[in-house]
């Protein structure tokens, strides 16, 4: 679980859609975002043999972006989690590269 795309491509793909996209984009960030946080937040329970805070963080996002029923909010507020989305992703990978 220590190739940085891992944690890279996500935040990519969430930092890309606070510009104007057509909605296609963000149906395919649902669907990325979902399976990344999925599998971040699987990983972590697997090293971990516990849920931590991170399982419980991860697997939050990951219901938070999931396609099958989706949460519809504003834009200023998808805003927002985006951001939020991006930063705790990289604070993970930072706790995860530290170890």
């Amino acid at each position: 679980m220590r190739h940085p795309a891992i944690w890279f491509a996500p935040v990519a793909l969430v930092l890309l859609a606070l510009f104007p996209l057509p909605y296609a984009y963000y149906v395919f960030l649902r669907v990325a975002m979902f399976l990344s946080c999925g599998f971040l937040a699987y990983k972590q329970w697997v090293e971990e043999s516990a849920a931590d805070k991170w399982v419980v963080i991860l697997g939050a996002l990951a219901l938070l972006y999931n396609p099958i029923f989706p949460i519809h909010l504003s834009r200023e507020i998808w805003s927002v989690l985006n951001i939020l989305t991006a930063a705790a992703i990289t604070v993970h990978f930072l706790s995860v590269r530290n170890r």
